[in-house]
């Protein structure tokens, strides 16, 4: 899998400002959306060249993204952490032998801490 940055480029006499989305696949570059804030720009830049690349299917996971350090724009990645905690859940709600309370193991808080659950 490839990490997607994206990074803000300014308005020039020819064009106008806009988000560009570069991978090892592909590139694309967006108008800037003023009713957004920056984040969501990029990461709406980042969706858009998935969806370009056909990069759509559920097992990909979910698009993370991150600020870069010296304001370098943003980085894009598929994580499947949700996946994976829903299948440590659905583990803990089959019937059978848990080795006792499945709420106690270490990997069950955790994905609880990732799903939000209380």
């Amino acid at each position: 899998m490839q990490a997607i940055t994206t990074k803000y480029l300014p308005q020039t006499n020819y064009r106008q400002s806009r988000i560009k989305a570069t991978c090892e696949a592909g590139t694309l570059a967006l108008p800037w959306n003023y009713s957004m804030n920056v984040e969501d720009n990029h990461h709406a830049c980042a969706v858009a060249l998935t969806v370009k690349l056909n990069w759509i299917d559920p097992h990909y996971g979910t698009l993370l993204s991150g600020g870069m350090a010296g304001n370098l724009g943003y980085c894009h990645v598929f994580s499947k952490e949700s996946q994976l905690a829903e299948s440590v859940m659905d583990w803990v709600k089959t019937p059978g032998n848990h080795g006792g309370n499945p709420y106690r193991h270490p990997f069950v808080k955790i994905a609880e801490r990732i799903l939000g659950v209380e």
